[in-house]
Parts: structure tokens; sequence; C-alpha cells
């Protein structure tokens, strides 16, 4: 059988880089972008210019079902997230950002994918992208909710792939998050001198992966899954996988 892809999160970093690579690889790929995105025509067009479909299905539960249901796909890629920038962004065009939280964009979201995904007959691999730390008693909302999301992947009967990285950066990434950038630059700074007096460990598990090695690492472990897969995976394998 074909494979099919379906991208949630199509627009962000890493959903951008997986969307250009299934595409390379001549996958069908359908790249979900959010109804209400002030870009939406711009990334419409630059996806189609990749040969990808494009929808652009309301965060309705019975329109994300219809979505899941039309594209039958045999991977679905849930990489859906939000950040403060964003709420801020939002509040200072005098847009309504009070739904623009980690609950309602990370967990929700893409909670209502993987319940859409639940309800196929032909069990599609979920491959959700979450973080180092994820748990669901942390502190941080952030690494909480994704934890609260993996627990109800583990919970579901679809195979699935959970990557937990730890910096995504670049020099390509478009959003501004300079602390971020700055932090991963130093971090990595630090892991390298430790790689380079045979303390190699560190730099493996903590050190940076750009959008790019990232997608490379998920659709690596998106063909290497088996119909029961139940796989986590931390920096380290991410980085193998991308490597090839």
């Amino acid at each position: 059988m074909k494979t099919r892809a379906l991208v949630f999160g199509a627009t962000g970093y890493t959903g951008h880089h997986i969307v250009q690579r299934l595409t390379a690889g001549s996958i069908a790929t359908v790249a979900h972008v959010r109804a209400d995105s002030p870009r939406g025509e711009e990334w419409e067009g630059r996806f189609r210019s990749y040969g990808a479909e494009i929808s652009r299905a309301s965060w309705e539960a019975s329109e994300i079902s219809s979505l899941v249901k039309d594209a039958a796909p045999t991977w679905i890629f849930a990489l859906l997230g939000t950040t403060r920038a964003r709420k801020k962004d939002l509040l200072a065009r005098g847009e309504d950002g009070a739904q623009e939280t980690y609950e309602a964009i990370d967990r929700d979201l893409t909670l209502m994918a993987l319940e859409a995904a639940a309800g196929l007959d032909s069990r599609p691999l979920f491959v959700y992208l979450s973080s180092l730390g994820a748990n669901v008693s942390a502190r941080l909302p952030y690494l909480k909710v994704r934890g609260e999301v993996e627990r109800r992947i583990a919970e579901s009967a679809l195979p699935h792939v959970i990557a937990q990285p730890g910096f995504i950066t670049g020099a390509d990434r478009p959003e501004s998050r300079p602390m971020e950038r700055v932090g991963a630059v130093l971090s990595d700074g630090a892991l390298s001198a430790l790689a380079a007096v045979g303390l190699r460990g560190p730099h493996a598990k903590w050190a940076s992966l750009s959008g790019d090695q990232l997608a490379a690492g998920l659709i690596a472990a998106a063909r290497d899954a088996g119909s029961e897969s139940s796989t986590t995976l931390e920096p380290p394998a991410l980085r193998q996988l991308a490597a090839g």
C-alpha cells in the first residue's frame, strides 16, 4: 500500500521541513494549515510548489475527523505547538489570544487529531513531537501538557512514535526566539568542549537539533515503525536516525 502522510502543524519550523522532505521523497502528503493563519495563502502556495495537498479544515472535531477520514493517512505527524510570543503578537494586533495556550493548542488540538485517527479502521502511525522532560507531574505547563498527551497516546490503540528532542533551533528558524537561540549556542559550545575531551554522552543527549535534522529523524522513525510500534525517542536516537 502506498504511503500517505497527514501533517498537523505543517507551518511550524519542524513541520515545514517534514512536508518538504516527504514530498521530495514522493510520499503523498496533506499539509494542514490553520484556517485562521494570517499567512495561510503564502503557506498554501509554498506547499503546493512542493507537490503537497492542502487542507484548511477548522479545528472542530467534526471537520478534523472528516479530514483524517478523507486523507486516509498511513502516517500522521502531530507537530502542534504555540508560544508566549505568538500570544503577545495576537494581542498586539488586537486579536483574541485567550485560547493561545499550551493547554488549548499543544494538548487539546493534538488530542483532537489523535481521537480522529483512533476512529479509523486502518490504525495509522501517530508520530508526536513532544519534548525532553515531558511529564504529567512537571511544574512547567509546557512539559506538563506534553506529558499528558504522551500518556493519552500510550493509552490509545494506535501504533506510535513519540519524539523527545531538547533544543530545536537553527539559523533558518523563521520566528524570532533569541533567548532559545542564544541558549542553544552556549549549550552546544559547552557540550562540544566536553566531547573534545572524551565526554561525548552529554553532547549526544543535550545538543540542539535543527528543524531539518529533526524532520529527517522523524521520517526515518516512521519508516522503521511497525504496525504495533510503541516507541519513544530521545535526542541520541533522533540524531542517529537523522544521520541515516
